[in-house]
């Protein structure tokens, strides 16, 4: 609509509305591109597919693969993991116009006037979500190419802020197709990286050589090399403080190895299979810089005084450190034989952007653009070589089966073992998986009936909210026990009050232990819970107010 056809009040309206806009960032036309999603009728809840769901233990991590579009996918997230996520890594469409961005079920062409317009309002809903789930220390990474790169960096700029903006990292991917660049090969594509709050002191820092691609272990050629190190120059990982000469893995100790305080106290010569030539090495250490060996045994670090600057990460990541897209399919096709998925990302790169933040043993990675898998294959990888417990959650949708036939499988495949390409057995990490589909429940005016309708579906919800998947105890008609660590998960999810005393009859055994007890409730008050007094650390939580409120405000 032009000024000239414009009544005097849509004239005013249209002055507020710029008024009321920011004065500096990226605008665009987003009144008549909106996605059509059915959020007049509906509201998205979780059913667990538990005949595709996999238990190898109790102990295990419960990782969660969701099949749906990741926008109600999003918001169900935004009312169980508010706040809660610790790591985001995404790989969006890149909007090329090569049939790459579909929006509302129609590729969006590169002469479309309202192409980036409507890459741009794809983003932003779910990134604005993406940002209530980081934690306050959490930190997302964005994969992205050159149509939209300098959009994507305006637009994240104004959600998470441009102080907050740590850096667009330029990943050296090699392979790009024939038809793209024809005055200049791209050979690399871009990686964004955002915090939720910055503080003075954050830094991302690689925690060993294994994050530069154990460039130590790879070698040039077969001759074996003695490297000498000069006094305290090796901080070493040692249970005792003392290694004797010996084989350790792919590297040999020709002197005996003497530490104290983590520092070697007189120097020592190891052999072994190196990348580099004696020569370079010599120079590297008469220049003060110390050099890393790894092996399964063997651990050497940098000295302290060098961590801040020989460990930071570049702002260059050479696809000698994570691998490139020719590595990324070949990954994939060890496990099904072929390539199944157009330009996936090697689990080498996530590994990577993963070992440079200081992530907990037990961080939540979520990836909402999932497609073949790589974020929960890189995870599995990291938990295994770490022994770390950290959980991904996994969304994607089931276009052309990709979520069964290429995520599901793929996941399946790592956590149980399967036989290569090449013939080869691989074992299995072990793990758990919960197998989650987004499904649509009918809206009703009655506010009271679509309480009891969500409470009828509310378990999976908990379920994911309090990571609780293990069942102890009988089944009522209306109540679910579980436990999650050291904790009870009770869901009470009706207002029938007998069942509710048979609830509080089969807790009682567990009344010295942490109960979440999550009750049904019309109005947020509780009915009959001084029964639970006796109850050392009881916490009591209402259903599905809160549920149904998030949804609301989110899913619009």
């Amino acid at each position: 609509m032009i000024a000239e056809d414009m009544t005097k009040e849509e004239l005013i309206e249209l002055v507020k509305k710029l008024r009321s806009k920011r004065k500096y960032g990226i605008f665009w036309e987003d009144d008549k591109i909106r996605e059509e999603f059915d959020t007049a009728n509906s509201i998205p809840v979780l059913q667990e597919l538990t005949e595709l769901s996999i238990n190898t233990s109790t102990n295990q991590t419960n990782h969660i693969l969701i099949e749906g579009d990741n926008y109600p996918a999003l918001s169900i997230l935004k009312s169980t993991h508010f706040s809660k996520i610790d790591f985001i890594y995404i790989d969006p469409p890149y909007n090329t116009g090569n049939k790459d961005f579909k929006y509302n079920d129609a590729f969006v062409e590169k002469d479309d006037a309202y192409r980036h317009s409507k890459w741009l309002n794809f983003m932003n809903k779910r990134l604005e979500i993406a940002k209530d789930l980081l934690s306050e220390n959490g930190i997302i990474f964005v994969s992205i190419g050159d149509d939209e790169q300098a959009n994507l960096k305006l637009l994240m700029d104004g959600i998470f802020g441009e102080s907050n903006h740590i850096e667009t990292f330029i990943w050296e991917s090699i392979f790009r197709p024939s038809n793209l660049g024809k005055s200049v090969r791209r050979n690399s594509e871009y990686v964004l990286c955002y915090v939720k709050n910055r503080s003075d002191d954050f830094s991302l820092a690689q925690k060993s050589q294994e994050a530069q691609g154990e460039a130590s272990l790879t070698q040039n050629n077969n001759a074996p090399r003695t490297l000498t190190f000069p006094k305290n120059y090796v901080k070493v990982k040692l249970p005792d403080g003392t290694y004797k000469n010996g084989k350790y893995g792919d590297i040999e100790m020709l002197d005996d190895l003497v530490v104290k305080d983590g520092l070697a106290i007189k120097s020592f010569r190891i052999s072994g299979k190196l990348k580099w030539k004696q020569e370079y090495l010599d120079s590297e250490v008469a220049k003060g810089v110390t050099l890393m060996i790894k092996t399964k045994s063997f651990i050497p670090y940098y000295r302290k005084d060098y961590q801040d600057t020989i460990l930071r990460p570049t702002k260059l990541i050479p696809n000698d450190v994570v691998g490139d897209v020719l590595s990324a399919n070949a990954e994939i096709k060890k496990i099904f034989g072929s390539s199944v998925f157009d330009y996936p990302k090697p689990t080498s790169l996530i590994k990577y952007l993963i070992s440079i933040c200081n992530l907990s043993e037990n961080a939540v990675i979520l990836d909402y653009f999932a497609g073949s898998g790589t974020t929960g294959d890189a995870v599995l990888q990291l938990n295994t070589e770490d022994s770390k417990k950290m959980q991904f959650i996994l969304i994607t949708n089931n276009e052309n089966s990709i979520c069964e036939e290429v995520t599901y499988k793929r996941i399946r495949s790592v956590i149980s073992g399967y036989t290569d390409s090449n013939n080869k057995e691989i074992e299995g990490k072990g793990e758990n998986l919960r197998y989650l589909r987004i499904r649509e429940l009918a809206k009703t005016n009655n506010s009271d009936e679509m309480k009891i309708r969500l409470s009828e579906q509310v378990v999976p919800f908990i379920q994911l909210q309090e990571n609780a998947y293990e069942k102890i105890g009988p089944k009522g008609k209306n109540f679910n026990i579980y436990r999650s660590n050291e904790r009870i998960v009770a869901i009470h999810n009706s207002f029938d009050f007998e069942e509710l005393v048979d609830l509080r009859d089969q807790l009682v055994k567990y009344k010295d232990l942490s109960i979440k007890l999550f009750l049904f409730s019309f109005d947020d008050e509780f009915v009959g819970t001084e029964m639970f007094s006796d109850f050392k650390y009881l916490q009591m939580e209402p259903i599905p107010s809160r549920i149904l409120g998030i949804l609301k405000d989110t899913y619009v």
